[in-house]
């Protein structure tokens, strides 16, 4: 959004023979584009300084209860284990055919 309205602004110029009214709706048009780019730019800054205060990662032990993950116990994690070895085991047979 904030591109578009950048290209826009550098794209906005007056006519080589404009008349005074022309000009001053120019210069109005101009005026409120270039607040507007400033207030966007000013916005995206706080958001990047805001995104920075946030840490990248975060450690299993600072998830809520509710969202940490579970571990499969050892009897399913070999179940699931040895299904994914069948399923490679056919789609090899399927591309060797």
């Amino acid at each position: 959004m904030l591109d578009r309205l950048q290209a826009q602004f550098g794209a906005l110029s007056l006519p080589a023979q404009a008349e005074t009214e022309a000009v001053a709706a120019y210069g109005k048009l101009k005026g409120q584009m270039l607040e507007q780019l400033q207030q966007r730019e000013k916005k995206l800054g706080q958001l990047k300084r805001k995104r920075q205060e946030n840490p990248r990662h975060l450690a299993l032990k600072d998830l809520p209860e509710s969202e940490r993950f579970s571990q499969l116990r050892t009897t399913k994690k070999h179940f699931v284990d040895t299904i994914k070895r069948v399923v490679q085991k056919a789609f090899s047979a399927i591309q060797d055919a």
